[in-house]
């Protein structure tokens, strides 16, 4: 048997929500069981307006119904012509603007290629339509195998040549990439010379063209971003970072992003808008898709994970930039959401620039509902190549002005880090604004005259700052005083030594809730614990963010060090 024919039975779905159940209808003139057989012109309606996910999280939650825009048919059967067209089967499939594949219904009705395929008993102007069966191969082929042709020119009908001829003109070039394709190409005669629908659907996405665009167009702000690195770096003990030009617009990780949930090799989510985009000569690496941003140093990558992170935090603070990082596709574990989530309570004005539906969305997912807005905009079935004067300068300014949009609110982070939500383009930038805490407490040991001292302090984060608070009593440190030790430390889970001190804490503890230990280095004698923590503070926010801890009570950490060290509580 044959793969199935579609006819107007066939009931489809979306894969985006498979509730949407969408209808098709054709004008074919070959028919079985009195249905039109479903050719690549066949057009559909939705037949219940159930949610659609992508404009529904667009709307930021407010549920907005399916409103398909189908790109076209891929994956007919070409061996099967009707008035030129191509057969829907069981595996083809259509592309919504939105995001979504539209496919058939595992369960609905369709027929299989037999002779069952046949004109209607009674047709008005069907008296000059034929069928013709084709069996070059003879009994090696396929039984079920037809060729079908059905025509309303009485010459054509009857001359199997012409016809063949016919569709080499008009369908045997075909852009391999034609389902991103927004005109009736299928049948336009001029479209092998259409330079719309030849462009390309890729993208160069080229950093080092994007910075010299960059300095050469926009040559003040280029010199005003390096004077002020140079009197920056002064304060900067490390010598100096180094600079990335970013793509605000991605071409590789948002323009050319694929759709994840398709089994479809080559679907691109924006394949239309690239197509587009090269038709009108838009760059992707122009002046105006631009940001410089702070990004690794020298030798950076010979550093620990944690020392990494202390870098990245202390040129944030200091160029009050977004630290730059080659992935822009980021998640949050449980905790840091729950974190994050409590900030932004605290400001609900911020969740109004979110529109994706979520807390937290990383830099790929909020660009992509940018992206939305204009592939809506532009999914429009036109001759484009007749419309290109009126639509080039648009399109190109709408890309730019998104770009110039963005841009701005990556910019906001030097006044507030805050501020920038939800446009980070990298975890680490977002976790510096929102995820390190407001308050924790640590314990400081330092080795003073052969005594172990031990102080408390709770530092807290204002605006990028670290402050920190030394209202508490010192302690010292001897194996007499371990119980009353367990008690001072109460549940704190983060402890920081100075490098010089040889020292193990005199209680025994599980992983789960610390301590966490980080050491640092004392330059003389004489230098105040205070501001030996000031000095190195990018590298405790980057050791509190890492090691965040468990919000266990005093009560039940002291018990658990106490039985460690076999003391009743």
């Amino acid at each position: 048997m044959g793969k199935g024919i579609l006819n107007n039975k066939c009931i489809f779905c979306c894969d985006a929500n498979p509730e949407v159940l969408i209808e098709a209808q054709d004008s074919s003139k070959v028919y079985d069981n009195n249905k039109p057989v479903l050719t690549t012109k066949s057009t559909c309606t939705v037949k219940n307006p159930m949610p659609c996910p992508r404009l529904t999280a667009e709307a930021g939650g407010t549920i907005v119904p399916c409103q398909m825009l189908l790109t076209g048919w891929s994956k007919v059967n070409d061996k099967i012509k009707i008035n030129g067209l191509g057969i829907l089967t069981d595996e083809s499939v259509n592309h919504c603007v939105h995001g979504g594949t539209i496919k058939k219904v595992q369960n609905s009705s369709n027929v299989y290629i037999l002779n069952e395929i046949k004109m209607p008993q009674e047709n008005v102007g069907m008296e000059n339509s034929s069928i013709e069966r084709n069996d070059a191969t003879g009994k090696d082929r396929e039984k079920n195998e037809v060729l079908a042709v059905a025509v309303q020119n009485k010459d054509l009908s009857s001359d199997t040549e012409k016809t063949d001829n016919k569709k080499d003109k008009r369908n045997g070039y075909e852009n391999p990439y034609s389902s991103y394709t927004l005109c009736d190409y299928r049948n336009c005669s001029k479209c092998s010379e259409c330079s719309y629908y030849n462009a390309v659907f890729t993208v160069n996405n080229d950093s080092a063209k994007l910075r010299d665009n960059f300095k050469r167009d926009r040559l003040k702000e280029w010199d005003d971003y390096f004077n002020e690195k140079e009197k920056t770096e002064k304060k900067y003990e490390n010598g100096g970072w180094n600079t990335a030009a970013h793509h605000i617009i991605s071409g590789n990780q948002i323009l050319l992003k694929k759709n994840e949930d398709s089994k479809e090799k080559d679907n691109l989510i924006y394949g239309s808008l690239v197509k587009l985009a090269n038709f009108f000569g838009y760059d992707v690496n122009n002046d105006q898709n631009c940001i410089l941003l702070p990004t690794n140093e020298k030798g950076f990558g010979d550093n620990e994970l944690l020392e990494k992170n202390a870098i990245a935090y202390e040129v944030m603070s200091l160029c009050r930039r977004q630290w730059h990082v080659g992935g822009h596709k980021y998640s949050f574990d449980k905790d840091e959401l729950n974190s994050m989530q409590q900030e932004l309570d605290k400001n609900p004005l911020l969740k109004i620039k979110n529109r994706t539906g979520s807390v937290w969305a990383n830099y790929v997912e909020i660009m992509q509902v940018e992206l939305d807005k204009l592939l809506m905009k532009y999914s429009k079935v036109i001759c484009w190549e007749e419309q290109k004067a009126k639509y080039r300068n648009k399109f190109i300014a709408d890309m730019n002005g998104l770009s110039r949009r963005v841009e701005k609110e990556l910019l906001k982070f030097k006044e507030n880090p805050k501020s920038s939500y939800p446009y980070y383009v990298s975890k680490i930038s977002a976790k510096y604004a929102f995820e390190i805490p407001d308050t924790k407490k640590v314990i400081f040991l330092t080795n003073e005259n052969d005594h172990i001292i031990a102080r408390k302090y709770r530092i807290m984060k204002r605006k990028g700052n670290m402050i920190i608070n030394d209202n508490f009593p010192i302690f010292e440190v001897s194996n007499e005083r371990r119980m009353e030790f367990v008690k001072y430390c109460e549940n704190v889970q983060h402890f920081i030594m100075t490098e010089d001190l040889s020292y193990e804490l005199p209680f025994k503890y599980s992983d789960d809730i610390g301590p966490f230990i980080l050491t640092i280095e004392k330059k003389d004698k004489s230098e105040e614990t205070c501001k030996m923590l000031y000095r190195e503070s990018a590298l405790i926010t980057a050791f509190l963010q890492k090691y965040t801890g468990t919000n266990l009570s005093v009560k039940a950490v002291c018990d658990e060090r106490m039985k460690g060290m076999n003391i009743d509580g």
